[in-house]
């Protein structure tokens, strides 16, 4: 079950590069927008300050900082951006993750943006609730788990014992990020099972969901495990590449660039994949059942001889 979610994962978004395309397109022109702004500031301040060049090739945390403490005006707007890049990058999710589903799912042939859109739209509120649900079981279950690890590990801590203190903490992050990554998985298949059956019940849609997870948790874990490491290793090339690169002319800035949205295609062609194999995997291990066709009513004796006559 699990070879075939990740294989119809894989063809699904094969077939689909036209979404792909689209969601990427709609990912550059958003962090265009938010980061446009920060960008000028900071080149605006380059010009003040002409040893802050650097920063117009990549972030240089050192050079950062300095400007930083000289220029004070640059800390509200890059506190700004962030802000911003959280806020939209989190109603962006909701909203593109119901018209992924809705081009992956859906059996008519209509154009890809009339089905994507439809589909964002339709979903926009319900992925939303999704989403927020998913934030307060994190916070709150993880919460509750680190504080009773830390409560048991308190006496391995307290002995002064470096080590000690070391392995505490990593077993309470090591905690809080299985928690956060069983949350995570069932947001996803709770957005599967939202557009699969148009359900209405935000909650019970959630716990659905997550009783999926954990009645699966190896088919789900394996595939959420396997995306993530692909997904984190095309976001660190992406970042990687084009430093070896030394862009310093035009002709290697816009080769660079080009490097770099190539592996941001292909990232978002993973996140794509990943999501058409949780929803092939979410409808192998729960089959639709096939109504049974309707018995022939019985007709009684008079009826019989009627229809002799």
């Amino acid at each position: 079950m699990f070879f075939r979610a990740i294989t119809g994962g894989f063809k699904a978004a094969a077939r689909r590069p036209g979404l792909v395309l689209l969601l990427w397109a709609w990912h550059t022109v958003l962090a265009l927008v938010v980061t446009l702004p920060a960008w000028a500031g900071i080149r605006t301040a380059s010009e003040m300050l002409p040893e802050t060049d650097v920063l117009l090739r990549g972030v240089q945390l050192g050079t950062l900082i300095e400007l930083l403490q000289r220029d004070a005006g640059v800390v509200p707007m890059l506190l700004a951006t962030v802000a911003a890049l959280v806020g939209v990058s989190l109603l962006s999710n909701a909203f593109l993750a119901g018209g992924m589903l809705e081009v992956l799912l859906a059996g008519d042939d209509r154009r890809l943006l009339h089905r994507f859109f439809r589909g964002a739209g339709h979903f926009f509120f319900r992925s939303l609730a999704l989403l927020a649900i998913a934030a307060l079981f994190v916070v709150v279950v993880g919460g509750l788990a680190a504080a009773a690890l830390s409560a048991a590990l308190r006496p391995l801590a307290a002995g002064g014992s470096e080590a000690g203190g070391f392995l505490s903490g990593v077993l309470t992050l090591g905690v809080l990020a299985l928690v956060a990554g069983v949350f995570m998985l069932a947001l996803d298949y709770a957005r599967v099972v939202l557009v699969i059956g148009d359900r209405r019940g935000a909650v019970r849609t959630w716990f659905r969901a997550l009783r999926f997870v954990l009645v699966h948790p190896v088919a789900t874990g394996a595939i959420g495990i396997l995306f993530a490491i692909l997904v984190l290793t095309t976001l660190w090339l992406a970042a990687w590449l084009p430093l070896q690169l030394g862009a310093t002319e035009w002709r290697a800035i816009l080769t660079a660039v080009a490097v770099q949205q190539l592996l941001i295609l292909a990232r978002i062609g993973v996140r794509v994949s990943q999501i058409a194999a949780q929803a092939h995997l979410y409808e192998l291990a729960t089959p639709t059942p096939v109504p049974e066709p309707a018995a022939a009513p019985e007709l009684n004796q008079g009826s019989a001889v009627e229809a002799g006559a």
